[in-house]
């Protein structure tokens, strides 16, 4: 890692603000579902997938956040608050999807490997945004490129 790009003050600032934002919203996450885990006693997924079970949250959030997305695609060229509500709408779908999703992988895994289980959806979790990012920016430099011409 070059650590001269630290010497750009903007560069440096929006990295501290970015480590800043995630560690407040990831610590949020934490302390909130621990809190109402041990100390209001709820379940982990009691509040979201009760006792309809898993599968029609999941589709129920994935759909709501391909709505978001198939409108964002369409409205891209309109108002930027369009543009803003189509993102906060695919972004709500996804959050809500994370739950109900992320408790139907560990309970369907003995508890002695939930460790491990855990340690691969982590790792999807950064594959999947990873290759997001690849693929989605290659399209998208590949349409500018030749938007451009």
């Amino acid at each position: 890692m070059d650590l001269t790009l630290f010497r750009d003050r903007t560069y440096a600032l929006a990295i501290v603000t970015i480590c800043v934002a995630l560690f407040a919203f990831y610590g949020m996450l934490l302390v909130t579902t621990q809190y109402l885990q041990n100390v209001r006693g709820f379940t982990p997924v009691e509040h979201m997938v009760g006792a309809r079970g898993a599968v029609l949250p999941i589709r129920l959030w994935l759909a709501i956040m391909m709505a978001g997305l198939g409108v964002l695609i369409v409205g891209t060229a309109r108002h930027p608050g369009f543009v803003t509500a189509d993102l906060a709408l695919a972004g709500f779908g996804y959050a809500l999807c994370l739950t109900p999703i992320t408790s139907l992988a560990m309970t369907s895994v003995p508890p002695a490997r939930a460790g491990m289980a855990s340690g691969i959806m982590s790792a999807q979790r950064a594959i999947g945004s990873t290759l997001g990012f690849a693929v989605m920016g290659s399209i998208f430099a590949a349409w500018l490129s030749r938007r451009n011409r």
